[in-house]
């Protein structure tokens, strides 16, 4: 079991300047067998993250405008990897990881366009995504020859009652 609280702020030239808190929990199991080794680890997070300052107090320009009523991000997220892994008992060596994750955020700060052209900053008030990441590959000769593949797919949707974008990417 790893507790875990991390704060971070990360200073972007432009309009991406945030800062975020977010505690977390994890579980982790890894067992060795004759052939491979598996790591499974599951866990859950909440996210604070505030607004980026130039999003709230961005002067107006020709291309955007601020919004000083942003609220800060909320969201929660739930994750499980499974990682297998061969060992060098083998005259070739193999790799799988699954990722599947779900998150829920509530207040997303997106960027949209208003009717003179400019981006503005504004809450959508609920956006879930969930999603799988997986990969692998086969080493050669070892390790000479590599070959790899990866495949992501992610499902982000807005999931505000009543809300005619319900559904749709945020």
């Amino acid at each position: 079991m790893n507790p875990n609280l991390s704060y971070s702020w990360i200073n972007n030239s432009g309009i991406s300047d945030y800062s975020f808190v977010e505690p977390n929990l994890s579980f982790q199991a890894q067992k060795t067998f004759s052939t491979f080794h598996l790591n499974i680890n599951t866990g859950w997070g909440q996210r604070l993250l505030s607004p980026p300052f130039n999003a709230l107090f961005l002067v107006e320009s020709v291309y955007a405008v601020g919004n000083k009523g942003l609220r800060p991000e909320k969201g929660q997220s739930t994750h499980l990897n499974i990682n297998i892994n061969s060992l060098a008992t083998l005259p070739f060596s193999w790799n799988l990881n699954l990722n599947g994750f779900h998150r829920l955020t509530e207040d997303m700060i997106v960027w949209k366009r208003n009717s003179f052209g400019k981006y503005y900053p504004e809450n959508v008030t609920r956006v879930k995504v969930r999603g799988l990441e997986a990969s692998g590959g086969i080493g050669l000769f070892r390790g000479i020859i590599k070959l790899s593949a990866a495949y992501i797919l992610n499902d982000a949707a807005i999931d505000t009652e009543g809300d005619f974008n319900r559904g749709n990417l945020p």
